[in-house]
């Protein structure tokens, strides 16, 4: 057999290995979220292609009839999920603060925030916890419920989702009544307008958001709290969103999108690689002899 010949079957068992190294790093970084969803339900929604799974109600270990999860979020370092209840219509303990079971929904009850309604919440990098009652921006004390008030988001409408990008760091949100996407100061709660984000076509605006949520890679998701549970994707740098499609809850009034979880290659993998590199590296030194 020829050297070239030989440089030329590395290379191809070279670029397979790669190519299976890159499929399994694809699927490891699948976006996964949890949202609560109409009523007291709480579901998880897969992305590509947008899909919706029922895991269960949300029921409190306080004796509590459900509650309608108004905020969610994960702690960092613990990927514990949190979740705040909403107004009182809607929940046995309103305001209240709870850890949730992301296999069934259920929910240990930490403390009570504010008695009314928090209908977002987000977790800082540093591990302080932010919430939103629609009109001002509270931080939370994880461990027991309680806040301090901020500020004023100083809006007209309401604040019902809200996000940390992992990028710069912000807190992101958006006005429930007019779609525009802001961030807020974390010294005041005031909230400073971005713009309107622009469709991709569909005539569908971003009115009515129950839930933000960034990706690791910064990637800003959106879910509209009315309707069909709408899915967006939004690019905040252009404020252009793309419509994913609908989870056909008839609401969403949260959503967190699960941490990151890395997967080893299997051996096989690993090997076929391995392969790929030394018989490289082995075609490459005859040819130089």
């Amino acid at each position: 057999m020829s050297n070239k010949l030989k440089i030329t079957l590395a290379s191809a068992m070279t670029a397979a290995a790669i190519g299976a190294l890159l499929s399994v790093s694809s699927s490891a970084h699948a976006v996964l979220l949890y949202a609560g969803a109409y009523s007291t339900e709480f579901v998880s929604i897969e992305t590509n292609p947008l899909s919706e799974n029922f895991i269960g109600n949300s029921t409190s270990d306080s004796g509590a009839d459900d509650q309608q999860l108004g905020g969610l979020d994960f702690q960092p370092g613990t990927g514990i999920l949190f979740g705040s209840s909403g107004s009182d219509n809607q929940s046995a303990d309103p305001g209240s603060l709870f850890t949730v079971d992301t296999a069934t929904g259920d929910l240990t009850f930490i403390g009570q925030i504010n008695g009314s309604r928090v209908v977002g919440l987000a977790f800082h990098a540093d591990g302080r916890l932010y919430g939103s009652d629609q009109d001002n921006l509270l931080l939370i004390d994880p461990t027991d419920g309680d806040f301090t008030t901020v500020g004023s988001f100083g809006l007209d409408g309401k604040v019902a989702a809200m996000a940390f990008s992992p990028i710069d760091g912000l807190l992101y949100a958006a006005d429930y009544d007019t779609g525009e996407l802001g961030t807020v100061s974390l010294v005041d709660g005031l909230f400073t307008s971005l713009g309107f984000s622009d469709g991709d076509g569909t005539s569908i605006d971003l009115r009515s958001i129950g839930g933000l949520a960034f990706d690791a890679l910064g990637n800003l998701y959106a879910a509209k709290g009315d309707a069909d549970g709408d899915m967006f994707q939004v690019d905040i740098a252009i404020l252009e969103h793309t419509f994913l499609g609908n989870t056909h809850e008839e609401s969403i009034s949260s959503l967190a999108i699960a941490p990151v979880s890395v997967s080893v290659p299997e051996p096989g993998t690993l090997a076929l690689f391995g392969l790929g590199l030394a018989g490289l590296g082995l075609a490459r030194r005859k040819r130089m002899i």
